[in-house]
């Protein structure tokens, strides 16, 4: 299953061995079945950054 949304500015926190991250982006596709999330800097933009769920995560709408 998997949902797709382009313009939701988001701010992803989470952390992986013991190092803090937070980026800023829109949310290109989220996949539940392989549990990531992946977001842009930019709308329709096709750099984009993967985070797996199994990381500890925190989501802000912004």
């Amino acid at each position: 299953m998997m949902a797709h949304k382009d313009n939701l500015l988001i701010s992803i926190k989470y952390y992986t061995n013991y190092d803090y991250h937070n980026i800023k982006g829109y949310i290109d596709k989220i996949n539940y079945q392989d549990k990531y999330i992946t977001l842009v800097e930019k709308v329709s933009s096709d750099d984009y950054t993967r985070i797996n769920f199994d990381v500890s995560l925190e989501v802000i709408i912004l």
